[in-house]
């Protein structure tokens, strides 16, 4: 079990109140932002004894609750974080996982997607340049050359991403 959120009453009630505002506007039902060990339906909450025992989601990232412990996807970076805390009340909230974090609309809860980089080999104009201007064969074998440094050069900056 992580650590406690709630130690006293009145954290539990802060922290039921933080569920509320941050599910204002969303299509995140509340009852779906808490759990608690003998929690059976979807209900609110009761607020009774074992403030400890309670636990509320800290975000909600693509209409869905985030709990600590959870595991999200920094998009642009291209790294999975398990969720340590937030910071949500400032000018750019954050999703907290460790040494990292992220913006929460960086966040998914799939890894990115794939980058595609698509290369025209013009085989014809090679051809038709050989063919017509023996003399430029060499011109053409230079160009070929850079465009295959270039894929090299692309190939290994997506290896870098991963």
């Amino acid at each position: 079990m992580n650590q406690p959120q709630c130690k006293t009453f009145s954290d539990l009630h802060r922290a039921w109140a933080n569920v509320l505002d941050m599910c204002a506007g969303t299509k995140v039902s509340p009852v779906d932002c808490w759990n608690h060990p003998g929690k059976t339906e979807r209900t609110s909450p009761t607020l009774g004894a074992f403030p400890e025992h309670y636990d509320f989601a800290i975000g909600i990232v693509e209409d869905k609750p985030v709990f600590i412990g959870d595991k999200l996807w920094n998009i642009p970076n291209n790294f999975k974080f398990t969720v340590t805390g937030a910071d949500l009340w400032g000018e750019n909230p954050r999703i907290i996982g460790g040494d990292r974090c992220g913006r929460v609309e960086d966040c998914s809860w799939s890894p990115p997607k794939p980058k595609t980089i698509m290369v025209e080999l013009l085989v014809e104009d090679v051809k038709y340049y050989a063919d017509e201007y023996p003399m430029l064969l060499v011109e053409i074998e230079k160009i070929q050359e850079r465009r295959r440094e270039a894929c090299r050069k692309a190939l290994d900056e997506l290896g870098k991403s991963k």
